[in-house]
């Protein structure tokens, strides 16, 4: 089963999502952690490492931004969705240039979450061609070792890039 875990300083958002846990389960997820304070947050994912972080963009104290940019130079890195009570292009485009995954506006419907929850399984359970044939080319030998090295990387990190 894969995993999620969910950030939101309104306790009532957490509440909401913890209601439609069914919907996690039948999408596959298993809500292993909810937390109001994101830099508790941060600690508990480094912990728990779940495939999926999903978290409100506007906190106090480090935003939905924030979050994702504290594991920019870490080894483990979730697939990251933000959701907001703001539709606005600038937070988006922030949210893209950290590699997160999507972006929701509040209230997220139950077939959005259902959508999004079906996207994020495909994308997790994706796993790369693997490269091992040699050519007669060291050059290219090279180039195909690094892209063996550049998948790999990709999955350790969670599947940053969008699908």
């Amino acid at each position: 089963m894969r995993t999620i875990y969910l950030v939101d300083d309104d306790k009532l958002i957490l509440d909401r999502f913890w209601e439609r846990r069914r919907l996690f389960y039948e999408g596959g997820f298993e809500i292993i952690g909810a937390e109001t304070n994101p830099l508790k947050a941060f600690e508990e994912i480094k912990e728990k490492r779940p495939d999926a972080v999903i978290s409100d963009l506007k906190m106090p104290e480090l935003t939905g931004i924030g979050l994702i940019e504290r594991f920019k130079s870490d080894v483990f890195r979730p697939l990251f969705v933000i959701i907001s009570a703001y539709n606005e292009y600038k937070d988006v485009r922030k949210l893209f240039l950290v590699h997160g995954f999507d972006y929701l506006v509040k209230p997220v419907a139950d077939g959005d979450l259902i959508e999004l929850l079906n996207r994020l399984a495909n994308k997790i359970d994706y796993h790369p061609p693997k490269i091992e044939k040699q050519t007669q080319s060291k050059k290219l030998d090279e180039i195909l070792h690094y892209m063996k090295e550049y998948s790999n990387m990709n999955h350790i990190a969670g599947h940053n890039n969008t699908a």
